[in-house]
């Protein structure tokens, strides 16, 4: 049998089973336990809050117009908290990281690890035919699947977020943009912080407020 042939062979009888297997088990968590999994995407962003706030004790001039949530790589080969927070001022990348913090989903890379160690293992059975950097690859595009699952989280999350306290008090000048993607890389925007968004905000609460009395 030829490299290529057992290369297909370990992609269809291990690879496409370990993924399901293993996608479907942090799509079962994020079912059953939805809003917990919100409330910690929403903890992490408190927590970059209260450094920001801490730092603007030390300089009041401090404005927030960026804050991100970036994926890093190397941060999810080496199982360290795949997600950090960043404030940025009004240069975005060309200017000051106001503020730090991590967020590290566990319920959905632990699974992620698992497929990988998974694949690893199986890949030993086919020596010489599938190598360890065909299998870093097959990570790495499982990884997208899971960065997808990131973003629709982080939009879901979007009416806790806005309805926090560490919300409305963060210092802006015009704006924030809320963002999501890679470190130092392509990114999305998710919403943006403004005086019109706000006044929407809180009408759009109060009209919610009034029917349920």
């Amino acid at each position: 049998m030829s490299k290529a042939q057992d290369f297909n062979t370990f992609l269809q009888q291990t690879v496409l089973k370990k993924a399901d297997e293993q996608y479907k088990r942090a799509m079962e968590h994020l079912i059953q336990n939805k809003q917990q999994v919100i409330d910690e995407y929403v903890e992490a962003f408190q927590n970059l809050c209260l450094d920001i706030k801490q730092n603007q004790r030390l300089n009041p001039a401090i404005k927030v117009s960026y804050i991100q949530y970036s994926l890093l790589f190397s941060h999810v080969l080496l199982k360290k908290a795949p997600y950090r927070l960043e404030a940025f001022d009004e240069d975005y990348y060309l200017g000051n990281v106001i503020s730090e913090a991590d967020y590290n989903p566990t319920w959905l890379f632990e699974p992620l690890h698992a497929f990988y160690e998974e694949i690893q293992r199986e890949a030993k059975k086919y020596i010489l035919r599938v190598t360890p950097i065909e299998v870093e690859r097959i990570f790495l595009i499982e990884l997208k699947k899971y960065e997808e699952v990131i973003k629709f989280l982080a939009k879901e999350a979007i009416e806790t977020l806005v309805d926090t306290e560490e919300y409305q008090s963060l210092p802006y000048g015009e704006e924030i943009q809320f963002r999501i993607g890679e470190y130092r890389g392509t990114t999305d925007i998710l919403f943006i912080k403004n005086d019109r968004n706000d006044a929407l905000w809180r009408y759009v609460c109060g009209l919610f407020s009034n029917q349920a009395r």
